[in-house]
């Protein structure tokens, strides 16, 4: 009922019910410029210890393509990290593997930069095509993944002056229309 995936075994009479789960997310940027570069974070939420993972990626490899894979802290520091496009079947693939247990924990393991080949604005599917989790006893592991949105645009800004006031300074109010919540400003 709750939508998580659920497995039963059933020895002699006795039902065990497998409720452990692993569920795998992509946490977009609120948006990425045209012909720029964003970091998409790859989280996992897992309660297995995990000595293999891979993922596939599918997104417009003529609107986007990974450059760059990096681990962050939850990974322990002798595992190896790899990743491969395949931009003909608009896909990537994402390896990581390593001796030492990856514990179980919840948060970021992934920072995947994304390059933007497009000058105009697109709004990006981003999805798993699949997940694959062995741990250490290779018991299964059930997943539940999903993908985001990534939006290439530039926010539209625009600057209205207004009257001279009393003291001789001009006061400018900045507008920004925007599609997704922003971050953070810097006007140079």
């Amino acid at each position: 009922e709750n939508g998580e995936n659920v497995s039963f075994t059933i020895i002699n009479g006795e039902i065990d019910i497998l409720a452990d789960h692993s569920i795998v997310e992509l946490i977009a940027p609120s948006l990425i410029e045209p012909n720029s570069s964003g970091v998409i974070d790859l989280a996992l939420y897992n309660e297995h210890n995990l000595t293999v993972m891979q993922y596939c990626i599918s997104y417009d490899a003529s609107l986007l393509g990974i450059s760059n894979v990096e681990k962050t802290d939850r990974i322990p520091e002798s595992w190896w990290i790899s990743f491969v496009n395949h931009s003909l079947y608009n896909r990537s693939e994402i390896f990581c593997f390593g001796f030492d247990p990856f514990l179980p924990g919840d948060g970021s393991i992934l920072e995947l930069t994304f390059d933007a080949f497009t000058n105009e604005t697109q709004m990006v599917e981003i999805e798993f095509c699949s997940v694959l989790l062995a741990d250490s006893n290779s018991e299964e592991v059930n997943n539940y993944y999903s993908g985001t949105t990534l939006l290439i645009d530039y926010p539209s800004s625009s600057i209205i002056t207004q009257p001279v006031i009393a003291d001789g300074l001009l006061d400018l109010l900045f507008y920004i229309n925007n599609n997704e919540t922003i971050s953070g400003l810097q006007f140079d």
